[in-house]
């Protein structure tokens, strides 16, 4: 770590015989490089008492053992060496058989490599190891050193799915620094612990007496803050990654990580030299140590700052960063590493235990010294960073309470404050789920964001959460119960969970959460006090670590120069934005746990240090590339049995599905109202014939309907061959906006893809709400709870992101601004386009077939049980001038999907309005009651029945769009009939 500890002699020279092997075998020296770990252990006590502060001297083989001569040294020395030969035939002896196993992981992340030995591969990460100080301590102290349990190999991390969630936690830093500030929302948040867990209730009455209006009415938006956070995340099995907790006090690794990683990166130039970068990477830089320290840093110098501009007698050189920890602490090195990295920044620091001595000088004496300057043991503090306090064990008495209050009354800075420590409880991560309170501390954009990373949570408390606990104690093995405990250990599970659960009191304290379920991948670990690795299947939990520092109002510095990432505006957020001196992302870690563990904690014993190997798909078309429309790869089946069909081949989204498409149910919006055309070339009696009401209209406008009706007709008998030539025609000259959008689908796999297309994530397409009732559908449960039914055959739901909306509006806004040909989208609206005609249609294939059918299924078993053979989608717009409504009417289809494209707040009138089930020749002379009227934001989804009668009213200002799917089925139509003539006609 930078520190010479290298045992030395009474003269002060180095002392060789105290130093570890210099070859516990470096790769390809000859040697074999094993020794017995009580030998590692001896040579390496001196260094480690050394850097933890202990003075070794007098020490039996210390620094102040007398020199032995030199013939008795090299006696030693043969004697050792004869000791660590034999251990050496015995590791070897048991590591057999072992090369093939370890070139078996290698090619298991997709590495060509030559087939190393296990041992040689353990042989390096221990050297490593020791060379780097990754190492931690039995307790109690003093103790021996041992190798901190790791992998052998670094595990494989998708490089989109890293790169989504190291910027995603800029914006975590964000929402627990704003919650930190939001005291009364907080502590309501909290409020319900209070009669059922005694130390979270002591906690609250500390944020009261330090930040209540009856205590010294601190305000936590005056101080500077400083978060060092770690945000933790598995993958899910349908590819996402979805977050287990975000850690805001005493995070763990830290240091280490960045240590790890460089063994990992040794191991994988050693053994992996061929073709490892081609399309995988180890993380480099990753650092997220010296990252810690430079916000440690950040804090100290403006604290500094500031008290010497205060214009009083002050000595900076006497002030130090506090790392405030508990003694016999297992993770020591973790934190000597960032004490290091401080040290190179001219950064002073000093470790403070649980009981020390700790006072306020000065300060506003009637607010209990609220203000003051912190001295623990005497010294000067200005950063306090907590190691310790982040359970009830740690406080062994009133001592310690008042301890932790009066650093929270000082000026200091603290990592976290006691209210950043209670904003990452698991209690506050339970209702991120809800977007409306994300959306008072972010913007709208950064909420569904981070809301895309969110397992469902619930209190299992509250009534309406009754279900989720009916179905976790049914289930047990799908959920886990959590305390409001930090350090690992503290989960239920199974049977512990459902008996919970079942008892039912003082479940307060609790949050229940849906598992996570992972795939497990082969691992090589080594455990602590091992010889040998041991390989498993394991489980691997990514977590990002990143720092933020915030400057308070009531802090005077320059330090506002330094580099602000993440300045996007704050949208709806109900607080003004703080000014952040420091919001980075440091690096990651993974701590892979056996796949047998429910918990994953390294220092419980229950799972080992890892870092990501950065894993980038291969044949991915490059950004900005003309996509081309294969269509061979839009035909096919999933390949399973009972799969859903994929939809094609081209041109199928409008091939006619009965005839009577041509000759009846055609819309005159002039008298609105609909009429059959028994031929194109129908006189006016045939006509007037095959239709009633023929007395209802003068001569004019019986000439004008029949006007109407037979261009009507000729457009439709048109469409096909118009349809066909536009598709070719944007496909040849269209440069589109977002190509990405306009890629081929082509999928063999029966399980639906991480990617909702090849260039999208499922996370872009649809809000995270929707993930929920697509899981619970796939899963054949009952997803009447996780939609909303308004009406008979009506349901609402969450769907589309704004995001994913905005960019399709904007494609189709580009597309129509190059004046290519397209179509309107049916007979009563003039204005849009039908999305598959402009090469969309194998978007919404992918989307159709691996998300949305499902769901549909789930919620009409009847008329979608068998699967969907055809869609028609197209964009619907109303605008004054324009469209301004559409009368009543039902749907040639068997089930409709009507989408929000704009905002309520864009518009005026025209809301869809919904009657009742029932088809009819024409619904504009039928009665109707009260409807159903539907507004909702951007993005929801209205699934009707296509038999539902339904309307838009009089659009009075303001533009509306509306994305419509139609729906059929073959299956379907060949027991009841066509949707308008009744009669059956082969979809395909």
């Amino acid at each position: 770590v930078g520190i010479d500890t290298s045992p030395r002699t009474s003269s002060g020279k180095i002392d060789r015989r105290q130093l570890p092997d210099p070859a516990i075998a470096e790769p390809g020296s000859g040697q074999s490089g094993i020794q017995s770990a009580e030998a590692k252990r001896m040579r390496l006590r001196w260094i480690f008492r050394d850097v933890a502060g202990d003075d070794p001297a007098g020490s039996p083989g210390g620094p102040g053992q007398e020199e032995e001569d030199e013939e008795e040294a090299e006696k030693r020395e043969e004697q050792q060496e004869q000791k660590e030969q034999e251990a050496t035939a015995k590791a070897q002896q048991a590591s057999a058989g072992a090369s093939q196993l370890a070139c078996q992981r290698l090619a298991e992340l997709g590495v060509e490599a030559s087939a190393p030995s296990v041992d040689a591969l353990v042989n390096l990460v221990q050297v490593q190891a020791y060379k780097r100080g990754c190492v931690c301590f039995n307790k109690p102290l003093p103790a021996p050193a041992e190798i901190l349990p790791m992998t052998l190999l670094p595990s494989p991390v998708p490089r989109r799915s890293f790169d989504q969630l190291k910027s995603l936690a800029h914006v975590f830093n964000r929402l627990i620094d704003r919650i930190s500030i939001d005291v009364p929302w907080l502590v309501e948040q909290l409020a319900p612990l209070r009669s059922a867990d005694l130390w979270m209730s002591r906690l609250l009455d500390l944020v009261e007496s330090v930040y209540g209006s009856g205590g010294a009415a601190k305000d936590p938006r005056a101080e500077p803050r400083l978060l060092l956070m770690r945000q933790d995340y598995l993958p899910h099995g349908d590819g996402r990654y979805l977050q287990v907790e975000i850690n805001t006090i005493a995070v763990a690794f830290a240091g280490l990580t960045g240590v790890v990683s460089k063994i990992h990166t040794e191991a994988l130039r050693n053994f992996c030299p061929e073709g490892l970068l081609e399309h995988s990477a180890p993380l480099t830089e990753n650092l997220p140590g010296e990252d810690f320290a430079r916000a440690l840093a950040a804090a100290h110098h403006d604290y500094s700052t500031a008290s010497s501009a205060s214009g009083a007698s002050w000595n900076q050189s006497n002030v130090r960063v506090c790392f405030f920890c508990f003694q016999d602490d297992h993770l020591e090195m973790d934190q000597r590493h960032i004490e290091a990295y401080l040290e190179t920044l001219g950064v002073p620091s000093a470790r403070a235990f649980l009981g020390a001595h700790v006072e306020l000088r000065g300060g506003d004496l009637a607010r209990g010294g609220a203000g003051g300057t912190l001295f623990i043991n005497g010294v000067e503090t200005s950063v306090v960073y907590f190691h310790c306090t982040y359970c009830p064990e740690h406080f062994k008495n009133d001592v310690d309470w008042e301890n932790r209050k009066l650093i929270e009354l000082s000026k200091a800075v603290k990592a976290p404050s006691l209210l950043a420590h209670l904003a990452g409880t698991k209690k506050v991560q339970q209702v991120f789920s809800d977007t409306a309170v994300l959306t008072r501390f972010l913007s709208r954009e950064e909420a569904e964001q981070c809301a895309t990373v969110f397992a469902r949570q619930f209190d299992p408390s509250h009534a309406e959460s009754d279900w989720a606990v009916k179905a976790a104690i049914a289930k047990p093995e799908e959920w886990v119960l959590k305390p409001q405990r930090e350090g690992g250990g503290n989960n239920l599970y199974g049977a512990d969970l459902a008996a919970k659960l079942t008892d039912a009191s003082g479940l307060e304290q609790y949050t229940l959460m849906e598992r996570i379920r992972s795939h497990a991948v082969p691992a090589w670990l080594l455990q602590t006090g091992a010889g040998s690795a041991q390989r498993a299947d394991t489980i691997p939990e990514l977590g990002v670590f990143s720092s933020l520092y915030a400057l308070g109002s009531g802090l005077a510095t320059s330090s506002s120069a330094r580099g602000n990432e993440g300045s996007a505006a704050n949208g709806d957020c109900a607080h003004a934005r703080s000014e952040e001196s420091v919001n980075s992302v440091g690096g990651a870690m993974v701590r892979t746990k056996k796949a047998s563990s429910a918990e994953g904690g390294v220092c419980m014993g229950f799972g080992v240090l890892d870092t990501p190997w950065l894993m980038s798909p291969s044949g991915v078309l490059p950004t900005g590339d003309k996509p081309t429309m294969d269509s061979s790869a839009l035909t096919g089946e999933l390949g399973s049995e009972g799969a859903i069909p994929i939809l094609g081949p081209p041109y199928r989204w409008l091939q006619v599905d009965c005839a009577c498409y041509y000759t009846a149910n055609l819309y005159v919006k002039s008298v609105d109202a609909y009429f059959a055309m028994p031929r194109l070339e129908a006189t006016e009696d045939e006509f007037w014939a095959a239709n009633r009401g023929a007395s209802s209209y003068d001569a004019d406008t019986r000439a004008a309907i029949l006007k109407a009706v037979r261009t009507e007709a000729q457009r439709r008998a048109a469409i096909p061959k118009l349809y066909k030539r536009n598709v070719a025609l944007s496909h040849a000259k269209y440069r589109p906006l977002h190509p990405d959008l306009f890629l081929p689908f082509g999928c063999a796999s029966p399980s639906p893809p991480p990617a909702a297309w090849p260039r999208i994530e499922a996370l872009r397409v649809f809000q995270p709400e929707f993930f929920h009732v697509w899981e619970s559908a796939v899963r054949g449960m009952d997803i009447s709870k996780e939609v909303k039914a308004v009406l008979d055959g009506c349901f609402e739901f969450k769907l589309f992101t704004q995001g994913f909306c905005e960019r399709l509006l904007d494609e189709v806004k580009h597309f129509k601004s190059q004046g290519l040909p397209h179509q309107r989208p049916n007979s009563m609206n003039r204005h849009g386009c039908i999305l598959n005609e402009i090469g969309f249609g194998p978007l919404f294939d992918g989307l159709m077939a691996h998300y949305l059918v499902p769901v549909f299924r789930a919620l009409f078993p009847d008329e979608l049980g068998a699967g969907v053979d055809a869609h028609h989608t197209f964009l619907v717009k109303y605008e004054v001038g324009k469209d301004v409504n559409l009368g009543v009417h039902d749907d040639n289809s068997e089930v409709t999907v009507n989408i929000a494209m704009s905002e309520p707040e864009e518009y005026s009138g025209g809301t869809l309005a919904l009657y009742h089930r029932g088809r009819c020749d024409n619904p504009q002379l039928e009665q109707f009651g009260e409807p159903y009227l539907h507004s909702a934001r951007r993005g929801t989804a209205l699934v009707h029945a296509g038999d539902v009668l339904h309307e838009v009213l009089t659009l009075s200002g303001g533009k509306r769009a509306a994305l419509v799917m139609w729906l059929r089925s073959d299956a379907y139509r060949k027991q009841h009939g066509c949707a308008l003539c009744g009669k059956y006609a082969p979809i395909a």
